[in-house]
């Protein structure tokens, strides 16, 4: 941490809710997850990314980027995708404006590289690519950039030359099998949805493939204590479903557990309207 950061070195390991001071980062995590419920947690998270913004002088509703949050923050910029889902997530529950460390012109030989970079980084099998998940959580480069690019995460993969992992749900590395009536389930949500994307309108016709069907209560959360099995009847319920296209699934991953199809996509599309999800 820097000299600069807006938390001494001194109290880097202490409990921001409590002040109870612990030997390391992962001691100060587990107290925090075991003595203080979820919402005071996140809301301390919330409560430092307003911290470094006012320590580093930023314009208002500006938020750090996540180079700044990891040299003058509590909590590193991957902790809070491990806890919100993504950095823009977290900064978007703060209410505050997104800043991205440039405006990237990117070619397609600068994109298929960067996916090369992070097959190689994470050693996956020769030819294979990474998920849009690992990208997200390993890349320069969001998955929405890929699909805006070069029409669909497919076409991003088949360009670099590289085949897509099987099709299953990977959080922080581990996959996640739906269950196994899980294409039934999902055509029914198709059926449902009409073919459409129920953020932007957006017909599977159009994008020439069937459209992603979102677990909009991550799959994780059904995961049976102790074990490696999973609630597939809760959650495959319809009311945790929906049809997106592929770039709203991208873009919207992680967002507003707990709605129902109608809300999520209301929500969604409101957001649609704001500049860092329209270039």
């Amino acid at each position: 941490m820097s000299s600069n950061s807006a938390v001494s070195d001194a109290s880097a390991h202490q409990c921001p809710l409590c002040d109870n001071s612990f030997g390391s980062v992962i001691g100060r995590n587990v107290h925090l997850s075991q003595s203080h419920d979820e919402q005071q947690i996140d809301q301390c998270y919330l409560d430092e990314i307003d911290h470094v913004a006012t320590a580093l002088d930023l314009p208002e509703n500006k938020s750090p980027t996540t180079d700044q949050m990891d040299a003058h923050g509590r909590f590193s910029a991957r902790s809070y995708h491990n806890r919100f889902g993504s950095w823009n997530n977290a900064v978007r529950e703060c209410g505050r404006e997104i800043v991205r460390k440039s405006c990237y012109k990117l070619s397609d030989e600068q994109l298929a590289d960067e996916l090369h970079r992070i097959r190689h980084m994470l050693a996956l099998p020769s030819g294979t690519a990474p998920t849009s998940m690992q990208v997200v959580k390993y890349g320069k480069f969001g998955a929405a950039t890929y699909i805006d690019h070069f029409g669909t995460w497919k076409a991003a993969a088949e360009y670099a030359g590289l085949d897509l992992q099987p099709a299953t749900h990977r959080c922080y590395e581990d996959p996640i099998d739906y269950g196994p009536n899980w294409e039934k389930v999902a055509q029914s949500v198709r059926e449902r949805d009409g073919h459409s994307c129920r953020v932007c309108g957006e017909g599977s016709g159009a994008a020439k493939q069937s459209h992603n069907v979102h677990h909009i209560q991550p799959a994780r959360k059904f995961r049976i204590v102790d074990s490696d099995e999973y609630n597939y009847t809760k959650m495959n319920e319809l009311s945790n479903l929906i049809t997106v296209c592929p770039r709203c699934h991208a873009l919207f991953e992680g967002r507003w557990p707990g709605c129902d199809p109608a809300e999520f996509a209301e929500r969604a599309r409101r957001e649609l309207t704001k500049p860092e999800c329209r270039h």
